[in-house]
């Protein structure tokens, strides 16, 4: 392909509008998060989009999205990649390759670290991207674990405005600032429901006293298992926490599951209840498909994070 006929744009109006359509075509999981898009003309948090065009013919997307995260108690910056695809028919010519190339330098230009979720490692190993391995464990679904009586428990299929917001108190001002975690804003929390409530997999249960929300935990509901992505409460409140977790074991015999993941921050203190319950964790057996994590330092500096730094599945982008 000659690329010196080529143009990369940041689209808006009609443009954008329809290389959402495109996107919905080439992501099929997705397509309810573009409907969505194309239905209120909500955008999707700091994306920033990379179109590239040949004369007026869309050939393929990149996106960044700039986020802030806690590092080292210290709030830094960082950007995430995603919704790298190329157009069915012009796959196999460069497209993509033209398009990160775009997106690193758009990212060197700021000096920031990058990361992306992917199933194709090796392409971006050659853009100066590192894997770091995130090491889920899982652990039989037991008995054992008691819940607080006088609780209010909700379990949540969508996710309101005022729910993220009494969320947000607990997460923001309770919930202790781990390496990774996301900096939630508005604008993100706006993203967080919009995927959250279109599919079916993920709910979360939050738990209420006297009307008020104590704490939260977040988990799909996979074929075979549940995946915990996240269980917010503050660090001292572990009858909450547990109740939480007793909350989740329930629903999983509920629904006959035997297994529950636990991707969460190497530091959480959840691990420490689960030692002290008796509940052995082992690596994630095989039978679900996840994406490889990958980083990239900023130019000229090391990578920020450490060697089992654990990224939360609750802010997969």
């Amino acid at each position: 392909m000659d690329f010196s006929k080529c143009s990369i744009i940041q689209p808006s109006g009609e443009q954008l509008r329809n290389m959402y359509r495109t996107l919905w075509q080439i992501f099929p999981y997705d397509r309810l998060v573009y409907e969505e898009i194309l239905r209120t003309g909500q955008p999707l948090y700091t994306l920033i989009s990379y179109a590239m065009y040949q004369r007026d013919e869309f050939l393929g997307h990149a996106g960044i999205m700039p986020m802030r995260i806690w590092m080292d108690n210290i709030q830094r910056d960082i950007i995430g990649i995603g919704a790298v695809a190329t157009v069915p028919k012009f796959r196999r010519m460069g497209v993509a390759q033209f398009l990160m190339e775009r997106c690193i330098e758009a990212i060197d230009s700021r000096q920031i670290q990058a990361a992306l979720f992917t199933e194709l490692p090796a392409v971006y190993e050659a853009h100066g991207f590192n894997i770091f391995n995130q090491n889920y464990v899982a652990s039989k679904i037991v008995n054992g674990i008691s819940s607080q009586a006088g609780y209010e428990y909700k379990i949540h299929d969508v996710l309101s405005v005022t729910d993220t917001t009494e969320m947000d108190e607990v997460y923001t001002n309770r919930y202790p600032n781990y390496d990774g975690k996301i900096v939630r804003d508005e604008a993100y929390w706006a993203l967080y429901r919009m995927f959250f409530n279109p599919y079916p997999k993920p709910k979360i249960i939050s738990l209420h006293n006297g009307g008020h929300l104590q704490g939260y935990v977040r988990f799909d509901h996979d074929d075979d298992r549940l995946t915990m992505t996240e269980l917010c409460v503050g660090k001292d409140e572990i009858v909450i926490a547990e109740s939480l977790l007793a909350a989740v074991f329930a629903y999983a015999r509920k629904w006959g599951l035997k297994l529950c993941t636990f991707a969460m921050p190497q530091e959480h203190f959840a691990w420490e209840l689960l030692v002290r319950k008796g509940i052995d964790c082992v690596p994630e057996p095989q039978g679900i498909r996840r994406e490889i994590f990958m980083v990239r330092p900023g130019v000229g500096k090391e990578v920020e994070f450490h060697r089992d730094f654990q990224w939360s599945l609750a802010d997969k982008f």
